[in-house]
């Protein structure tokens, strides 16, 4: 009926397999026959005997490897079976585009044992990153981190953690290769690797999900509706989403509109530069110009006080 490979490498490393998976049915009465239930195991130490006589060389050498047979225990089998229920409203996710070639954004670092990736994105709303590998048959522990600038200094956060594998094993395929994190919106992204004693992975790819947003409200007949975006400093509103909320579990879908052609907003005025807000914003530029102040302020201190000094020696000295 159904054919799978059992094993439990799980002393050893992140390696298991205990399921059998079944097609749909309905039989009130199930045979299990499991095929090479004893293991032969060799073990790692060889026994050495010599003979010697008259204290020559020796006469025999012998060399003995011990091995034993390990019979499969079982615990316990346990049946569950699926199931088709209504979940919660869940958020959508979709693919997004990200920056990453392989020949240039990857680093290793030999001393921490770890291989670093350099991703980079347009702020969209991810929420998990996919890796794609040439080897085969191994398990990394991976985390990825984004930049917080604190002053003129830069730390990387980590946000999340996963462990990723890829398993090719007496037909046994097993592939896990996504992150999952937090909601972020940041232009930079390291995804690292902790390798360990291992060698580094052939990174191929990476790809991106993340959440998807839609605007749903009650539109008013023949009503004309315009979505403005792009101001950096808007906060976020607070509605009432009750009604919609009511609504939608009712089974009430919304009609989907598309937006018209992109126009600029002329009430929205020229945003200054990128590099010109950075420059504002930046540390230095407020240092230099208290220091420049203070430069500016001995300066005129010292001129006032040499003309003090010129008037006092003008000055007619009493009889």
């Amino acid at each position: 009926m159904s054919d799978a490979v059992l094993f439990d490498y799980s002393r050893y490393a992140d390696l298991r397999n205990d399921d059998v998976a079944l097609p749909e049915n309905r039989y009130r009465y199930f045979k299990v026959l499991i095929e090479e239930v004893t293991q032969q195991e060799q073990s790692p130490y060889t026994e050495l005997t010599r003979q010697y006589r008259g204290g020559q060389e020796p006469l025999q050498r012998t060399e003995r490897t011990a091995s034993r047979r390990r019979p499969l225990r079982i615990d316990r089998i346990a049946c569950y079976e699926n199931v088709v229920a209504t979940l919660a409203q869940q958020a959508k996710p979709a693919a997004y585009p990200v920056q990453f070639d392989p020949s240039k954004d990857i680093t290793e670092n030999p001393k921490a044992k770890q291989t670093i990736l350099e991703v980079r994105s347009r702020r969209e709303p991810l929420t998990r990153f996919t890796l794609a590998a040439a080897d085969k048959n191994f398990s990394r522990a991976v985390s990825v981190r984004v930049p917080v600038e604190r002053g003129v200094a830069t730390d990387w956060i980590e946000i999340g953690r996963a462990t990723i594998s890829t398993i090719r094993f007496h037909g046994f395929q097993r592939d896990s290769l996504a992150v999952d994190f937090a909601e972020q919106r940041s232009p930079r992204y390291r995804i690292v690797i902790d390798n360990r004693d291992n060698p580094p992975l052939a990174i191929e790819s990476v790809t991106a999900e993340g959440n998807t947003y839609q605007a749903v409200f009650f539109a008013q007949p023949d009503g004309v509706y315009r979505a403005y975006y792009g101001a950096e400093s808007a906060a976020a509103p607070d509605y009432d989403v009750s009604p919609l909320t009511a609504t939608l579990a009712e089974g009430y879908r919304p009609l989907a509109a598309t937006l018209g052609p992109q126009v600029a907003n002329p009430a929205l005025g020229t945003a200054p530069a990128p590099w010109l807000r950075k420059a504002l914003a930046s540390p230095w530029l407020l240092g230099g110009a208290i220091g420049l102040m203070v430069v500016v302020l001995a300066l005129i201190l010292f001129r006032a006080g040499r003309r003090i000094e010129d008037l006092s020696d003008d000055a007619p000295s009493e009889p």
